[in-house]
């Protein structure tokens, strides 16, 4: 749905249209990042630890602890972008168009930090099935069907009609993730109590949440760097062509991704058991499964690379070079594993912290020289250089905190 839905969108507003918007989803998802501070992994992860009894209020005071102090971050960020901010960002990537996108999807920023945190709550809980639904599927549907219908009535899609699109599918997943938390998890209106705001609750969630946030920083430093990189030196254009190419990739990741989710708390609990040979048995399995799964969509995209990209129009066939690279980067990084996941899930979380910023700079110094020189090949190359860097040092890491002999006996 999500490449059906970027095919659609791209016939109509070309590669320009599409660098913009990549570029001001980027732009939103670093806000949204800092708004959600690391809370969203951080309540993950103890909730899937069973801390505590996922139906006593002590979690539920967690979570209105963590949405209050979403909220004053979400305020305070869509201060800072009216009162300057968001024009010195227009200046930065000389792009009149991006005032207007970001200009409607400024109210989305607290809806969007809120559905991380319901989220984190249903994927404690180990109903990672309908975490996941709730994640991508219903955003990718909505988006898909708000398009078709845009079409169908205005004969066309503008950068305008998206934004709209983007505000209210947040809002429209948030209330359906609060019916789905008071429902499942039988959450009661009684159970919510002004105690719930206790100040101190508030500051230990933003201490706690810290190393989750550097965390999610470095990966989205490692993830959107190039597209920064791309808009400022080459324009929103080439950052269209490099954002379909990059988007398709993704076909390779998604077993990775699909993995993470759901092996997740399973790993935390097997790490609070203390049972690290299942650990191992559970992650080698997986990783295995994994590099068999994503090795036929690697070789039809290194087949027909140019033909797939001429599906989207003649604006993003020259970027076939740039899919290639991105497939390879993505397969090593599937074969590798979730190595990072299953750190963070093991209490190990600034281990990947440090991991992430040594990476996160590595792909800063690779981008900004690459692609002055190559344009969005070295941006690819960039990318893939810097994460199978970080999956690299990560893998080590794990062997040596859970494979080893040493570790097995104690």
């Amino acid at each position: 749905l999500v490449t059906l839905t970027s095919l659609l969108v791209a016939r109509n507003i070309g590669a320009s249209g599409v660098g913009l918007v990549n570029l001001a989803v980027s732009i939103f998802g670093v806000i949204t990042l800092i708004c959600r501070f690391g809370m969203d992994l951080n309540l993950t992860r103890i909730i899937a630890s069973k801390k505590y009894d996922v139906k006593a209020p002590a979690w539920l005071a967690d979570a209105i602890s963590y949405t209050f102090v979403g909220f004053l971050l979400s305020i305070s960020a869509e201060l800072f972008l009216r009162l300057g901010g968001q024009a010195l960002l227009v200046r930065t990537f000389s792009d009149q168009g991006l005032h207007v996108f970001l200009d409607i999807l400024r109210p989305a920023i607290f809806p969007a930090c809120l559905s991380y945190i319901l989220l984190s709550v249903i994927k404690g809980r180990g109903d990672q099935v309908i975490a996941n639904a709730l994640k991508d599927l219903f955003p990718a549907l909505w988006r898909f069907f708000a398009v078709i219908l845009m079409i169908y009535i205005y004969g066309g899609i503008s950068v305008e009609n998206l934004a709209h699109i983007h505000v209210y599918g947040f809002y429209a997943l948030v209330i359906l993730l609060i019916i789905v938390v008071f429902r499942a998890l039988r959450v009661k209106l009684k159970n919510i109590s002004l105690k719930s705001f206790y100040p101190k609750s508030s500051v230990l969630a933003i201490i706690s949440g810290a190393p989750f946030l550097l965390i999610s920083a470095m990966d989205l430093l490692i993830a959107s760097t190039d597209t920064f990189m791309l808009a400022y030196f080459s324009g929103v254009s080439v950052v269209g062509q490099y954002s379909i190419a990059f988007s398709l990739s993704g076909f390779i990741l998604l077993f990775l991704t699909v993995s993470n989710s759901v092996s997740s708390v399973e790993y935390a609990r097997l790490c609070e058991e203390g049972d690290y040979a299942a650990v191992k048995t559970l992650f080698l399995s997986i990783s295995k499964t994994l590099a068999i799964s994503a090795l036929i969509p690697l070789i039809i995209f290194v087949l027909f690379s140019e033909k797939l990209l001429g599906l989207w129009g003649s604006d993003f066939t020259s970027g076939y070079p740039v899919l290639i690279v991105l497939a390879f980067g993505r397969y090593l990084e599937v074969c590798i594993g979730g190595v990072g996941v299953l750190l963070m899930m093991a209490g190990q979380a600034y281990m990947v912290r440090n991991v992430y910023m040594i990476s996160g700079l590595m792909n800063v110094i690779l981008n900004y020289v690459l692609i002055q020189e190559y344009g969005s090949l070295g941006a690819a190359i960039a990318t893939v250089f810097s994460v199978i860097l970080a999956k690299l040092l990560l893998l080590y890491l794990v062997h040596a905190k859970f494979f080893t002999d040493k570790h097995r006996r104690s």
